[in-house]
């Protein structure tokens, strides 16, 4: 799969810099969908609570080897809990996995190996929502 002396980023061209930022408008998107959240009606299976937030998430299509299987791209997240999220994007994605990157609201970063669950337009975008199958390093 990759060398000890290659970290994951190398391996999987995690680079901020490489990709568009997305639109002004997907992030207003995001920021209302988080904002105007309502709790869900029916019975809770979520274990953890999740956390109403609009923020940008690097996130590369991998295979279940980590091998990249598509191009990275940046999404806006809807919520994020320690299990999961729910995120914007303006294409809809195919891959069964995702690398995914953002903020840990600690000052750092956090990557994370994603199972997309979903991927369902809404109002011209596309929601992602999956869970988190490891931490992977930085």
């Amino acid at each position: 799969m990759f060398t000890k002396s290659e970290t994951v980023a190398t391996m999987l061209g995690m680079n901020w810099s490489n990709v568009t930022e997305p639109s002004p408008e997907l992030f207003r998107f995001a920021e209302a969908a988080a904002a105007n959240q309502r709790p869900y009606d029916g019975a809770e299976r979520r274990t953890e609570v999740r956390r109403s937030i609009a923020v940008a998430v690097l996130a590369k299509p991998v295979g279940i080897d980590l091998t990249p299987v598509g191009e990275p791209f940046i999404a806006v997240t809807r919520d994020i809990s320690t299990n999961g999220m729910a995120m914007f994007y303006t294409a809809p994605v195919t891959a069964k996995y995702l690398i995914v990157e953002f903020d840990d609201f600690a000052g750092g970063r956090c990557r994370m190996f994603f199972a997309v669950l979903r991927c369902n337009p809404v109002w011209g975008y596309f929601e992602i929502g999956g869970t988190f199958l490891n931490r992977l390093p930085n």
